[in-house]
């Protein structure tokens, strides 16, 4: 009826889940991990699996934005225990990570293309 709130059955919980990866530039291969909570741990959680991928390599060389936890005392301590990794914070990343988005699709090797995704 007009003027009354309408009830909508929804399936359960809203459940958040976050991913954090790492897009390799030479060859365009995406690692990701999730984890239910955005904090210190997600972001180790990735560096270790890149660190398994990446065993042989002498460097591994990280753009990243300025988030509180690519800063904080844990992932400190990480990177202090883990000196082949090198964090490069950029300012302004997401946007340009929206740029290069939107110019690499397709990317190379892939066949697929980019979506672009909703801004909001």
């Amino acid at each position: 009826f007009r003027g009354k709130q309408r009830l909508v059955p929804t399936p359960g919980q809203n459940e958040k889940y976050y991913l954090a990866g790492a897009l390799n530039a030479g060859t365009g291969k995406v690692l990701y991990v999730g984890r239910h909570s955005k904090c210190s741990e997600i972001f180790i959680r990735l560096m270790e699996h890149l660190r398994k991928t990446y065993r042989k390599a002498k460097t591994i060389t990280l753009i990243v934005d300025n988030y509180i936890i690519r800063k904080s005392k844990k992932t400190q301590a990480w990177l202090k225990q883990n000196p082949k990794f090198t964090l490069l914070f950029q300012p302004e990343l997401l946007q340009r990570v929206r740029r290069f988005m939107e110019a690499a699709s397709p990317f190379p090797g892939n066949q697929h293309g980019i979506a672009k995704m909703k801004q909001t």
